[in-house]
């Protein structure tokens, strides 16, 4: 199930509680009382008709909801939420059409004082939160809501330097992101020009597929374009011009900054047969923008890939034409005349292909 219930425990002693004092367990235990009661209430309403058309015997997937719900339904009664009995996904399949609040996977976020944040130990409250998330296999990640709130306010140059200061590594949004993922085993995949058909394509179904796309455009308003035309999963727009090391730099810094884990870089952007010959920094475009922009781009996020992470190149079937020398490295300036038919006074420059393999 890609659904998830988050808890935020509000871990700050100077902070004056509701109740008068700091327990993470109470909070957890009166917001888990509730979500028991509803979804007893929910359970209730569907119990009776569903067990008699199971002891029918006429009606096979009721009994096998039941072998499910009788089991759940104990446990909410005896005050422990569906997830405790750690179902299977097969199990959770066959009582998905309940919705039980209780059965899905949960998130603690603990709150704390700004001078518990880059401590080597939790304080007191963390650990009792932490030992009572390990019984049930649920992460914790500890955030300082008053820091994220002034990071949010800051630039990028100023983040850096704010984060050094508070002795972090990163903004504590972006663990809360990595949690969540890896909670619900989502992946992020990230693809360049998007503006084209069969990459959109490539974006559109990955997102269908619930996985995290980060599209890449020449501008930051045409991959924003692009990705308003997904639906079913996060996306993230971001500018690349794979013929600028400029803007191909500050796109691998952009993702580094935010400690985003990749689980795939699918490198299917390019371009083919520019009508006249284009250098960009002393070498023919179609070179530096299909190779050089490329290497660039990927050498520079390889830290950025989860462990079973890959790199994806897609070239389409005109490589087939390309120089049977492949790369010729002694005409990267297309000094050299090649001509695919016949030759026009327009067509009298160097034809390099997509060559990405």
């Amino acid at each position: 199930m890609r659904s998830h219930t988050s808890c935020v425990v509000f871990l700050i002693p100077n902070v004056v509680h509701v109740d008068g004092s700091v327990d993470p367990l109470r909070d957890i235990s009166v917001i888990d009382t509730e979500l028991i009661l509803a979804d007893l209430d929910t359970i209730q309403k569907r119990y009776n008709a569903m067990e008699k058309a199971a002891r029918a015997g006429t009606d096979k997937k009721a009994a096998a909801v039941m072998g499910v719900l009788t089991p759940v339904k104990k446990a909410l009664e005896a005050g422990n939420p569906a997830r405790s009995l750690n179902l299977s996904e097969e199990d959770l399949l066959l009582i998905h059409d309940f919705h039980l609040i209780t059965a899905k996977k949960v998130m603690y976020v603990a709150n704390v004082d700004d001078s518990d944040i880059g401590k080597a130990e939790p304080n007191a409250y963390v650990k009792k939160l932490i030992d009572y998330a390990k019984k049930e296999g649920s992460p914790v990640v500890q955030i300082c809501g008053k820091i994220e709130s002034e990071i949010a306010e800051l630039s990028e140059e100023e983040k850096v330097s704010f984060l050094k200061e508070m002795g972090m590594d990163e903004p504590g949004l972006n663990r809360v992101i990595r949690a969540g993922y890896e909670l619900l085993g989502l992946q992020t995949y990230f693809t360049a020009r998007l503006q084209f058909r069969a990459r959109l394509e490539t974006a559109r179904v990955l997102a269908l597929r619930g996985g995290k796309v980060i599209g890449l455009a020449r501008t930051l308003e045409k991959a924003k374009s692009a990705l308003s035309r997904l639906s079913g999963g996060q996306t993230l727009p971001l500018e690349c011009e794979l013929s600028d090391p400029k803007s191909v730099r500050k796109c691998i810094e952009t993702i580094r900054s935010q400690s985003i884990k990749i689980d795939a870089i699918i490198c299917n952007a390019g371009v083919m047969a520019t009508p006249t010959l284009i250098r960009d920094h002393g070498y023919e475009r179609q070179f530096f923008t299909n190779h050089i922009g490329h290497f660039t781009l990927v050498t520079g996020l390889l830290d950025s890939l989860t462990p079973q992470g890959r790199v994806i190149m897609v070239s389409s079937s005109a490589h087939k034409a390309a120089p049977k020398a492949a790369i010729e490295f002694d005409n990267l300036k297309g000094e050299k005349v090649i001509i695919l038919g016949k030759p026009t006074d327009k067509q009298k420059w160097p034809t390099w292909f997509s060559q990405k393999n």
